[in-house]
């Protein structure tokens, strides 16, 4: 992730959510609608690293579910604690958006309205090192 701009070495991967448009079902429609987007979908969510290679799909589940939610829903938080680490030890992060809680393996972007200017300039660069896990999304639909 430093080739793609990253401020640290620990970040490896980046981690984001995608929905899918679906016919609305007769029955149960409620299960697979959005109310956030307005529309009936799946959602599944993908982790990638820097060099393009996708390490973890999870879904298809219920498009009203959060992505902080499919995250758990994955068994992810599992392999992390097993796999996940440097060779001397140290944890490696996962950096996704917002939607995703900061933990042990996990980064997102800092919060607020009143953000130091070093804060500002890592979610700037970590927006852009984030931008290849979506364009994936777009590769894989089409």
């Amino acid at each position: 992730m430093e080739a793609r701009g990253a401020p640290l070495d620990s970040i490896a991967a980046v981690i984001d959510g995608t929905l899918r448009k679906v016919a609305r079902p007769v029955a149960n429609q409620g299960l697979v609608f959005n109310g956030w987007k307005h529309f009936h979908c799946l959602k599944y969510h993908s982790v990638l690293t820097p060099d393009g290679i996708v390490i973890h799909v999870y879904g298809p589940v219920e498009g009203r579910r959060h992505n902080e939610t499919v995250f758990q829903q994955s068994g992810l938080t599992d392999l992390l604690h097993k796999h996940f680490y440097k060779p001397n030890g140290d944890n490696l992060f996962i950096y996704g958006d917002p939607a995703y809680s900061v933990g042990p393996h996990i980064l997102s972007p800092y919060r607020g309205a009143a953000l130091l200017a070093g804060q500002s300039l890592f979610n700037r660069k970590m927006s852009t090192c984030r931008e290849p896990v979506e364009w994936s999304f777009k590769e894989v639909a089409q």
